[in-house]
């Protein structure tokens, strides 16, 4: 392999999803810092409408966690600008990115996680799903690419068949590419910590004069309006209507990776510039521990609810645990 990312490493130490941790990974190889994703809201929430349609062929989950790592993220943090690319014909992708490998610009491309070999061994030929891998060069000899996936962690050969049924199977031909045009570019560390600040005062003020309503018009939620929905299924007195209502509601993957945004955020908090200003930081991180400990706990019950039957009580335990998590909630956006 003749290439400039030939000694690139998958970005694992703290996961997002395949996609993002991807991202961060050539954010790292550019030499930037990645902690300064972590200045986010670990528990916001996007509310998706059933009628928008998805990315790709899957169906629209209802509820998905906001993401670290975004396009304006990337422009604001490290002036680098993620652009993706939806081709008409996988001849027109494969042609479109051999160009891209060609030039030694890496693309980070969605394929269906059902044809990765190097996947989990509960997800390879049995299950499908979105997965984004990222091709490094390929070898039109022995028909093969080499390539980095994050989760899993992988490094190294797919074949030209396995990719092929990998882009077919995904519905929406789509890639993604990232052009850091200001490079070297110094991240402004008082900008990201004041823009941090705003955005807690904005979702205090939103938890100080919460009335029940979600924010419909933006898709964006917080642990109130997830505790207002739960409470609404409070009142459904069909038993297999609930089951039903549960099911949407811990539908997808956001449940298990409910935790992941906290950790960013704790590490965040640990930078020297952040620490040396925050003499509460320690009881901010360990505020954060907890709660996402509980969210987990909390949604664990649910779905543990949904294969053994009792939802009406494992109801009434997740909503338990979330008023606390939202005390928790207000504590921490009142020291930060």
């Amino acid at each position: 392999m003749n290439t400039i990312y030939e000694h690139i490493e998958p970005y694992t130490e703290l996961e997002l999803d395949c996609a993002q941790n991807l991202y961060v990974t050539l954010i790292k190889f550019q030499g930037y810092e990645e902690r300064y994703l972590g200045a986010v809201w670990p528990w916001e929430f996007i509310l998706n409408s059933p009628e928008v349609d998805s990315i790709d062929k899957w169906k629209v989950i209802r509820i998905t966690n906001s993401k670290c790592v975004n396009q304006e993220r990337l422009e604001k943090l490290y002036k680098a600008r993620l652009i993706y690319y939806y081709p008409d014909s996988v001849d027109e992708m494969w042609e479109k990115i051999k160009d891209s490998l060609d030039r030694q610009v890496p693309v980070i491309a969605a394929v269906d996680q059902y044809y990765a070999h190097y996947h989990y061994p509960y997800i390879y030929k049995k299950q499908h799903g979105f997965h984004a891998v990222m091709p490094l060069c390929y070898d039109d000899n022995n028909m093969e690419i080499y390539c980095v996936s994050s989760v899993p962690r992988y490094k190294g050969t797919i074949t030209y068949e396995e990719f092929t049924e990998g882009i077919k199977g995904c519905g929406v031909l789509w890639y993604a590419g990232l052009d850091f045009k200001d490079k070297p570019y110094r991240v402004d560390e008082e900008e990201v910590w004041n823009g941090f600040r705003n955005l807690v005062e904005d979702i205090k003020l939103r938890y100080e004069n919460y009335c029940g309503k979600r924010n419909d018009s933006t898709g964006i939620i917080y642990t109130p309006d997830m505790i207002n929905m739960l409470e609404e299924l409070r009142f459904i007195k069909d038993d297999d209507r609930l089951l039903e209502e549960v099911d949407l509601f811990c539908d997808g993957l956001w449940g298990w990776s409910v935790g992941r945004k906290g950790k960013w955020l704790s590490e965040y908090l640990k930078m020297p510039f952040v620490k040396s200003g925050n003499n509460s930081w320690e009881e901010c991180i360990e505020l954060i521990e907890q709660n996402s400990r509980d969210w987990m706990l909390a949604y664990r019950v649910l779905f543990k609810g949904l294969q053994g039957g009792e939802i009406r009580n494992a109801l009434s335990q997740a909503l338990d645990k979330l008023y606390i998590v939202l005390e928790r909630d207000r504590k921490l956006l009142g020291i930060l």
